[in-house]
């Protein structure tokens, strides 16, 4: 999922990997910055094919991430 896009190509990304695992980066340019690691989470079913709703609640400068409708964890705007 991409979110908070500018027109100079900046944005974040939160995406999951398919072991499991998390994945939210602000791209600036070319170059990505991990905004929290990627970690595993018992939220995700690991392997394909699975549904999995993702979300994100931003307000001003701090964001909280959500899959399939429960809270995964929170990180600042850097």
């Amino acid at each position: 999922m991409t979110f908070r896009y500018e027109s100079t190509g900046s944005h974040y990304r939160f995406g999951l990997r398919c072991e499991g695992g998390v994945r939210v980066h602000r791209i600036s340019g070319s170059t990505a910055f991990a905004l929290v690691p990627s970690d595993q989470t018992n939220i995700v079913v690991p392997g394909p094919p699975n549904e999995t709703m993702l979300a994100v609640l931003a307000s001003n400068s701090q964001f909280r991430f959500f899959i399939n409708d429960v809270e995964a964890f929170s990180a600042p705007d850097t």
